[in-house]
């Protein structure tokens, strides 16, 4: 994803000429307030470009500080709803990380028989709420196929499976935090 327009902090992040490279938060973070690009950039954006498999669309989207203030609000409302204390997420001095790679959660036996019978596969994005000792204590499914007899196993894997390295406050006590992922139900081909 390109994000593109006049770069007033050019020394900040290099970029190339043409406009400026963001990315999405990285896995696991929760980035209430954008803190991946800076609001200043956000008001000189033009253009969203969008490019998968030698595909490119540019979107014409003029400033984008105002929709992005719009998610992040969003972003925190949701979070109040998980049981997430918002104002300590703006200062955490660290986020949730995974002890093992997420990668060792879900395995190839995880595969629901019966999907794999019949060749479905799926792409599922989950949020995992994590508690102050780096357990899960929720599973959350958001699915971007319809084969929903994947949802219980993830559910169920990533809970006895996944620990974390707890989110630290900004005075270095261990608080619930989230950490957000994909997983790929895929059959080699």
């Amino acid at each position: 994803m390109d994000l593109g327009g006049p770069d007033p902090e050019e020394s900040e992040i290099p970029t190339e000429p043409a406009g400026l490279s963001a990315e999405l938060p990285a896995t696991g973070s929760i980035d209430f307030l954008a803190r991946s690009i800076s609001m200043e950039r956000t008001r000189n954006i033009e253009w969203l470009e969008l490019s998968r498999r030698g595909t490119t669309i540019r979107l014409a989207t003029g400033p984008m500080d105002i929709p992005i203030t719009g998610m992040q609000t969003c972003m925190e409302e949701l979070a109040l709803h998980w049981g997430i204390d918002v104002a300590a997420h703006r200062t955490l001095s660290r986020l949730a990380e995974p002890e093992t790679s997420p990668a060792t959660w879900i395995r190839s036996a995880d595969y629901p028989d019966d999907a794999l019978r019949s060749g479905e596969q799926a792409v599922l994005n989950y949020r995992l709420t994590v508690g102050p000792n780096g357990v899960p204590t929720d599973c959350d499914i958001v699915r971007f196929t319809n084969a929903t007899e994947f949802d219980a196993v993830s559910c169920k894997r990533m809970m006895e499976r996944a620990r974390f390295t707890p989110a630290l406050d900004a005075q270095g006590q261990p608080i619930k935090s989230v950490y957000l992922g994909t997983i790929r139900f895929q059959m080699a081909s």
